[in-house]
């Protein structure tokens, strides 16, 4: 599989905002996809539940450009950034497990 470079001109927000609105489709299907893999596992089911009781910790932003950047994506994707962020943090953990379940694969 080939990867597309997007070159972007301009505002970087207003870009990851675009992006966002451009993904946001094959962002919902991948979201379900995870979603499915989780719930059929006790044991990432623990940790998706780890990571939904820091959310709180993910809502304190100390402004920085990555932060910016993160709502600005977010934003186009039509979500919140702290659930866009606890998104990754479930999908890096389903990643993971996914080399030792192989279940969890495909």
């Amino acid at each position: 599989m080939k990867t597309l470079l997007v070159p972007l001109i301009g505002d970087p927000k207003e870009n990851l905002y675009q992006l966002g609105l451009k993904e946001k489709e094959s962002f919902r299907r991948l979201e379900a996809r995870v979603a499915g893999l989780l719930s059929a596992n006790n044991f990432l089911r623990y940790g998706q539940d780890i990571i939904s009781r820091a959310r709180a910790l993910l809502k304190k932003k100390d402004n920085s450009f990555f932060d910016q950047c993160i709502e600005a994506y977010a934003e186009g994707l039509g979500i919140d950034a702290s659930d866009y962020m606890s998104f990754i943090s479930l999908f890096e953990l389903a990643a993971h497990y996914g080399q030792i379940y192989p279940e969890l694969k495909g």
